[in-house]
């Protein structure tokens, strides 16, 4: 299905992209200055990195580091959602910039607008790929025979999308929808589905609704 919702994406210019302002982690401009000499080395204690892993997202690691932002991620109070954190016995290392430039841009995609966390004043699961975003408000979703975590279950959906945008690429590499990423939203409450149909979208009706070309929108209510 979603092979045949990309063939539907109109092709459009790139947008200008805002510029990304971190207030509470290095900015671009200060990320270069920490690095404008030689770049540190690291210590045996780190491996020579400057870093070293956030042990805080166990299983999610692998799936965290596919996405180029996770809500649930940068939430973390440790890492900030760069799931890498400063070395306490030495000054960084090679990969201290990664993990900088990581938190800037997470801090920065918080700060953009969303219009259902604004619209429902509460944070909502989003998780974002190359091509697609995706966003769960339910507390368990059906995986086969089993009930996956909203966390999880987003970042799986988002894999399948993102596979199935290479696929596409790969039949036609010069044809990309390439404005407002696309976006699969999924409701546990129905009435939360009615919300986000009537007040965020401004459009009637109580079925799955999709919004093609300009600004791509798959939305499904997936409660009993």
């Amino acid at each position: 299905m979603l092979f045949l919702l990309l063939a539907s994406m109109a092709v459009l210019p790139n947008s200008a992209l805002p510029v990304a302002i971190a207030t509470c982690h290095p900015q671009e401009d200060s990320i270069d200055e920490l690095f404008a000499d030689d770049e540190p080395d690291g210590c045996r204690k780190c491996d020579h990195r400057g870093v070293n892993d956030c042990k805080l997202h166990g299983k999610m690691t692998e799936l965290e580091h596919a996405a180029v932002f996770c809500s649930q991620a940068a939430a973390c109070k440790k890492c900030f959602g760069a799931l890498l954190i400063p070395c306490e016995k030495c000054e960084g290392g090679p990969e201290s910039r990664v993990m900088y430039e990581r938190q800037g841009r997470f801090e920065h995609r918080l700060n953009q607008p969303d219009p259902c966390r604004d619209q429902f004043k509460r944070e909502i699961v989003r998780v974002e790929g190359e091509h697609f975003v995706v966003q769960i408000d339910a507390h368990k979703l059906r995986n086969g025979k089993s009930k996956t975590d909203a966390h999880l279950f987003a970042h799986l959906m988002l894999q399948e999308a993102e596979k199935a945008a290479l696929l596409f690429e790969g039949h036609f590499p010069d044809v990309w929808y390439t404005g407002e990423k696309p976006r699969i939203w999924f409701w546990g409450k129905v009435d939360d589905h009615l919300t986000a149909m009537h007040h965020v979208l401004g459009a009637s009706g109580s079925g799955d609704f999709k919004l093609m070309a300009m600004d791509f929108l798959l939305r499904l209510y997936i409660g009993k």
